[in-house]
């Protein structure tokens, strides 16, 4: 599905990319801030919101999906697609994915659970 639809997964992870850099880069390394905010209190205080939380991790998990099929298109265009090499690139563009969605997913989980210490 996602091989046949990436025109698609692509479009909602560049939705999700324009929405956290006006949320995350944007205000802190483009316009400034004053003195009384931070990117912690900022980061806190969006993912506290369920529906941005919720986008979020829906995005996130969007982007795995996106960058497993791609790491393996790419290594299929570079013509290691063989029986000796697609196993384990398949594998590793799983795990490469894998740990990239469980590492930026966990943010909104963390900071919407108020998993994290004072």
């Amino acid at each position: 599905w996602f091989s046949r639809n990436m025109g698609f997964t692509g479009s909602i992870i560049l939705f999700f990319i324009v929405i956290h850099l006006y949320n995350f880069f944007l205000p802190y390394r483009i316009i400034g801030f004053d003195g009384n905010e931070n990117v912690a209190t900022e980061v806190q205080e969006v993912f506290s919101n369920g529906w941005y939380a919720s986008l979020y991790t829906v995005s996130v998990l969007f982007l795995g999906f996106h960058l497993s099929h791609a790491f393996q298109s790419a290594f299929q265009t570079l013509g290691f697609n063989n029986k000796q090499y697609s196993p384990v690139i398949k594998l590793v563009g799983t795990l490469f994915a894998l740990l990239i969605t469980v590492g930026f997913a966990s943010f909104p989980v963390v900071y919407y659970f108020h998993l994290f210490g004072k």
